[in-house]
């Protein structure tokens, strides 16, 4: 039977449950505004009932609180997820695009197409009176000018493939930090909810914490009881690797390139392994990497799939292979480093330079020289590299080089067959720089052969492009003379004609003229730019709208939270206003009977 006191217990527990809902209505308002929090509410059931043993049957104990939960849905935090990372892919990619897109100004006098056509202006002035030695200077200043707005693009390109290389490091950093952190909350959550109390704030700070990962990379997430106790084991995955595990977190190690994967590379480029024993390759280039990171590693490495590829074959104990049914068939677009990596039957040889023969038929076959011999015959498929699907830094400066490589030999063969104002054999207007010298190279003019070590024209890059240096202040250099026809005398307008028709040649490259290919290049980068824009902005929208259903569910909303401050507040007075009436009944009992 219920003693005299039991109503007031009922009425305790029913103060009891209406404070705890206005504290954590109060909680909610509190934290209306803060990243991440996830509204919280109470669930209440009535206790059990009491036996009366007699015809009345059993008699209500009163209220409690069963737990304090969230008000979160997995799936709106799996679809913010996996769409946060399609936006930092798009939203990184927009960035550098634009940045790549304003060194390729088409607007102002210093575009592209400008310091081409004022070069070929200047040579017009000079067809007319090829002695002046004033428009000769005006030629060789064009010259200059050309050179320097290429050696302009390609360092500000390397300049951006640097910076994107720095920031795929503090990404790294980043992700690792965010593991830490989880693998904390991990802890902290577990030795909370072991006594059956839920770790709600905590809870929302790991979310959080995802949230910013999701936008690093793709993200999934797992949580597994342990047995039959309040204990969580939560795991977190980046593209199917374990970065989390309960306890644990597996770190990424950024790691300097040895060797450069293409020519124009700038040095230190980072590869991405895991902290396991056998270094695991962190999987840079799967399809289901996307986020920040994916878009870094685009515009740091894409190279539109036109890594080196080939037919190789060697013997065993031979220290060369030759690679055949090459995707490089114009020397003018090889972008193979001096030295590097080559990769066949899924092993990876140095080697230490290569030569290339180019045959009748205009196929080409290259000899790579191998750091150590071969353990076994081999006849595969060969690569220098990886294939990055996205026209990225090595792909731009790789179609410069292009370009620079055919405008100087198209150039220098023209004066090379001619004679200058000194009478003697035209010199190379064109050339590069040596890095380790600091001089020109002497350009060898074979069109069949050549080697990573010979001076050729596959040593000219749009970073090194110059004018000789004998040209520079000796415009009498300018060979305008026809050999063979030098009685002529020095007006003769047949080699500047030449020089003037390049400009409209056809078929100088696939794109068409000199004209047209750095139009074609203009022309990519605004395509890649104003797509990825669109991109952005739509993945932008869509995340939106996955952010407001979101937050439509766990989101704290003041009108709502209003209402329930009235509820609680209602229920919390006529708590109140029942031990009031319980403690008059007790004192007419108590105080007052039989008096």
């Amino acid at each position: 039977m219920a003693s005299t006191f039991f109503g007031l217990n009922i009425a305790t527990s029913a103060l009891y449950a209406y404070q705890t809902g206005l504290n954590t209505t109060a909680h909610n308002i509190a934290n209306a505004e803060t990243k991440g929090y996830s509204r919280q509410t109470i669930n209440t059931k009535a206790t059990d009932a009491m036996r009366l043993y007699c015809t009345a049957g059993m008699a209500g104990t009163g209220v409690e609180v069963t737990d304090i939960a969230q008000v979160r849905d997995e799936y709106y935090d799996t679809r913010f997820r996996q769409n946060a990372s399609k936006l930092g892919e798009y939203a990184t990619k927009e960035d550098y695009m634009l940045q790549i897109q304003n060194f390729f100004n088409e607007i102002n006098t210093s575009g592209t197409t400008t310091e081409f056509n004022n070069f070929f202006n200047a040579l017009e002035s000079l067809r007319g009176t090829p002695a002046d030695v004033d428009k000769r200077t005006q030629v060789i200043n064009y010259a200059s000018s050309i050179t320097d707005y290429f050696n302009s693009i390609a360092n500000n390109l390397s300049r951006i493939q640097e910076n994107c290389n720095s920031e795929i490091k503090n990404k790294v950093d980043k992700i690792n930090n965010i593991a830490q952190q989880v693998v904390s909350l991990n802890q902290q959550i577990n030795t909370i909810e072991i006594t059956g109390a839920r770790a709600n704030d905590l809870r929302d700070e790991r979310n959080r914490l995802i949230d910013q990962l999701s936008e690093i990379v793709p993200v999934e997430t797992r949580e597994v009881h342990m047995g039959d106790s309040n204990l969580h084991n939560f795991e977190v995955k980046i593209s199917d690797q374990i970065l989390v595990d309960g306890y644990d977190s597996n770190k990424l190690l950024c790691v300097p390139r040895e060797v450069t994967a293409n020519q124009s590379d700038a040095q230190g480029i980072y590869d991405i392994k895991w902290n396991f024993t056998d270094g695991q390759e962190f999987k840079l280039n799967d399809i289901t990497l996307t986020g920040e990171l994916r878009g870094l590693i685009d515009i740091r490495d894409g190279n539109n799939n036109e890594c080196f590829k080939g037919t190789v074959t060697g013997t065993v104990g031979e220290s060369k292979v030759t690679v055949t049914d090459t995707n490089y068939n114009l020397f003018s677009q090889i972008t193979l480093p001096k030295t590097g990596e080559i990769t066949f039957n899924n092993k990876v040889y140095q080697y230490t330079g290569f030569t290339a023969q180019k045959a009748a038929d205009g196929t080409v076959t290259y000899t790579f020289d191998l750091k150590d011999a071969l353990d076994a015959d081999v006849s595969a498929t060969a690569r220098v590299g990886q294939d990055i699907n996205y026209k990225g830094i090595p792909y731009y400066q790789a179609q410069l080089n292009e370009f620079v490589r055919t405008f100087a030999a198209k150039v220098n063969e023209i004066q090379n067959s001619a004679i200058d104002l000194n009478g003697d054999k035209g010199i190379d207007i064109f050339n590069g720089i040596d890095k380790v010298t600091g001089k020109n190279y002497t350009l060898d003019e074979s069109e069949t052969t050549f080697s990573s070590t010979s001076d050729s024209y596959y040593q000219i890059t749009a970073q090194n492009f110059s004018i000789t240096e004998e040209m520079k202040g000796n415009p009498n250099k300018i060979a305008t003379i026809l050999e063979g026809n030098e009685s002529a005398g020095i007006d003769q307008q047949g080699v500047v004609d030449k020089l003037i028709a390049l400009k409209n040649e056809k078929g100088m490259f696939q794109k068409g003229t000199f004209s047209e290919f750095l139009i074609a290049i203009v022309s990519d980068i605004g395509i890649d730019t104003t797509k990825v824009k669109n991109f952005h902005e739509s993945q932008t929208d869509i995340v939106n709208t996955i952010k407001n259903q979101r937050y439509s569910v766990s989101g704290v909303e003041s009108n709502e939270e209003s209402m329930n401050v009235m509820k609680y507040q209602r229920g919390y007075n006529l708590a109140s206003k029942m031990i009031s009436v319980m403690n008059e009944c007790l004192n007419k009992l108590i105080n007052e009977m039989g008096v």
